[in-house]
């Protein structure tokens, strides 16, 4: 159906298990964005098909059992078939057939239930509070419901307490409490990291020039010991017994 140098995607198929409802409504999102990039001028019978065609198998099965106002198609005064429906219809008869199924109570639970995951975003937290009450039926209540679950499954116990504080807090002021919380303790966290490395560096330096400087000055004594003609034998050699006398060499006998 898409045409042009660019394809859009279609939607997948329909499925009928699980929240059947909630798999619907992306159906049907998908379907509108998809019809939108289509050309212009095609017939209601083009697009009816098109849409059954992406809805799938089981689906279509579906179909032929769904009740409809108008018949799918009707004879003219010239005895010419006439498509009559529209994808409208289709999109209706569908939704009708899927919400039934969907568990209100249930659909609520998962919301006020759902806690910020480790690692998880304030964004993320609430992009996935927005899906879940998309199937709520929470209407003027939306806004507020989230802001009482964020308040409630936040992870940090101290912006708990901030947002309890505020008399007049709104679901926009509790997302950006929580976001200014997380840009300051990301940028905490960058500061800490880099003096830490900074420290751990400059020990580094420290102990390798010590340790330099410690094995420079023992290879200079070493030397310089060995320079020493030994008063016995008057070879040079390391300030121990002498090899050709077996006692102390004469500038070394202390040791």
């Amino acid at each position: 159906m898409a045409s042009g140098s660019i394809q859009w995607a279609p939607p997948k198929p329909l499925h009928l298990e699980g929240n059947v409802s909630e798999n619907f409504r992306k159906f049907e999102e998908h379907w509108t964005l998809f019809e939108k990039t289509e050309p212009k001028g095609k017939s209601e019978e083009e697009k009816c098909s098109y849409f059954l065609l992406c809805i799938g198998e089981k689906a279509r099965e579906v179909h032929k059992t769904l009740a409809f106002s108008t018949p799918e198609t009707s004879t003219n005064t010239e005895g010419a078939t006439v498509w009559k429906r529209t994808t409208q219809e289709l999109k209706t008869a569908f939704k009708a057939y899927c919400n039934p199924r969907k568990n209100l109570t249930f659909e609520r639970h998962k919301l006020n239930t759902r806690n910020q995951d480790e690692n998880e975003t304030i964004d993320q937290y609430v992009t996935a509070l927005r899906t879940l009450a998309a199937t709520c039926e929470f209407e003027s209540l939306h806004d507020g419901l989230i802001r009482d679950r964020i308040v409630c499954g936040i992870k940090a116990q101290t912006l708990k307490e901030r947002m309890l504080r505020e008399n007049d807090l709104t679901l926009q002021k509790a997302i950006d409490i929580c976001r200014a919380a997380e840009t300051s303790r990301d940028q905490l966290k960058s500061l800490c990291g880099g003096e830490k490395k900074n420290n751990i560096d400059t020990l580094g330096r420290d102990r390798r020039n010590r340790y330099t400087h410690e094995a420079s000055h023992q290879k200079s004594n070493n030397q310089q010991q060995r320079g020493k003609a030994c008063g016995n034998c008057g070879r040079s050699h390391a300030p121990k017994t002498c090899p050709a006398y077996g006692k102390p060499c004469n500038h070394c006998h202390k040791l």
